[in-house]
């Protein structure tokens, strides 16, 4: 399951500082930044594909292309 959350299990990182805990913030989703993803994980499933490695990368460019990102995607085994 891929879901988008603020810091996931990041609260138990010890940073550099010493202190635990992610430091870092959700930022609004940018257009550009959106379309370099997709571009990236199409060169990933080029690659996957040219080494003949099965991926659901399809799926989640499906998925982040209908801008539904605030449910869940759900890769079934």
């Amino acid at each position: 399951m891929l879901i988008q959350k603020l810091y996931g299990r990041a609260w138990a990182m010890q940073r550099l500082d010493g202190a635990l805990g992610a430091r870092c913030d959700m930022t609004p989703k940018d257009p550009e930044i959106v379309s370099a993803v997709i571009r990236k994980l199409r060169r990933l499933e080029d690659w996957a594909n040219h080494f003949g490695i099965a991926t659901r990368i399809g799926k989640i460019i499906d998925w982040i292309e209908t801008d539904n990102c605030n449910s869940a995607l759900r890769l079934e085994p």
